[in-house]
């Protein structure tokens, strides 16, 4: 799956992440993560009738 990733510096990246075992709460990252990366989730979005808003960043994997 494709996720927008938070590197440690520099700009957001669309990068390719395997994800293995997953429930409502956690998943398991097998490939695409660095440690000390995140995701971010949760990104409004203009066109869709919401108001933009910053993106919420994950902990730290």
């Amino acid at each position: 799956m494709t996720l927008k990733v938070a590197p440690a510096e520099g700009p957001l990246q669309d990068r390719q992440v395997e994800i293995g075992v997953r429930s409502r709460i956690h998943a398991q990252v097998l490939s695409g993560l660095e440690e000390g990366e995140r995701i971010v989730s949760g990104m409004a979005s203009a066109d869709k009738g919401g108001n933009a808003s910053a993106p919420r960043r994950t902990p730290r994997i």
